[in-house]
């Protein structure tokens, strides 16, 4: 076996023949002060999120008025990617359609901006907002598809 594949296996958990052995991984326990700082971080997200849904969510959602869920993702994936199916998948974790295309303005904020035709200088100031927090970390979810799962 080489040492690659070796190191790959101990990594997972598993011995030379891919069973779980005994000897477990180390667990990485952040410390304290570490915890307060995700914590922070993570608060920070989740506010920002919640201003930048209540400032752009009417005038996105009115992008889609009167859609049914194939114009949706034609609207949201004109090259056709992901699939029709796996876009229905992804709608189906959540209670609404309305609710995933919020999941989707959040998630995806800058297609959704230039999708309600902000300009670039508006779109780099409302990224900036998300610069010390925006990629920390954070998720959006833990859903099968796409990482879905309300907000």
């Amino acid at each position: 076996m080489s040492m690659k594949n070796r190191v790959l296996l101990q990594r997972s958990g598993r011995d030379q023949f891919g069973n779980r052995g005994s000897s477990e991984l180390i667990q990485y326990e952040p410390s304290e002060e570490q915890k307060i700082i995700d914590s922070k971080h993570k608060e920070d997200h989740k506010r920002l999120n919640e201003l930048f849904v209540s400032e752009y969510e009417n005038e996105w959602l009115n992008l889609f008025e009167g859609f049914n869920k194939k114009e949706a993702w034609q609207k949201l994936y004109p090259y056709g990617k992901p699939s029709l199916s796996a876009f229905y998948a992804a709608i189906r974790e959540h209670d609404s359609t309305v609710q995933f295309l919020t999941y989707w303005l959040v998630a995806n904020k800058y297609k959704a901006m230039r999708l309600i035709n902000l300009t670039e200088e508006e779109i780099k100031t409302e990224l900036a907002k998300f610069s010390e927090c925006g990629r920390y970390y954070v998720t959006y979810g833990s859903g099968r598809m796409f990482g879905t799962k309300s907000i």
